[in-house]
């Protein structure tokens, strides 16, 4: 029987349809009667959804150098 903290070792795994049958029924039964943890996964589940729509554009010009400059000035020189 699978216990709550071991529900969160199964998590990512379960999301992704790569437990094996067995552990899979047994977590599924777990979330069958356990409303914290049925939570805990659809807050993760939506979590990974929302990640997976994000869309990556490109930095601007004047942030990378604004980056740039900022982090020059603060991390040490190299030496020769």
């Amino acid at each position: 029987m699978i216990r709550c903290k071991e529900m969160v070792d199964f998590l990512s795994d379960y999301i992704d349809g790569e437990l094996e049958t067995a552990v899979r029924a047994e977590f599924e039964k777990h979330m069958g009667h356990c409303a914290p943890c049925r939570r805990f996964l659809d807050s993760t589940r939506r979590t990974v959804d929302l990640y997976a729509r994000l869309e990556y554009g490109e930095i601007p010009d004047e942030l990378k150098e604004r980056l740039k400059t900022f982090l020059e000035a603060r991390l040490p020189n190299p030496e020769p």
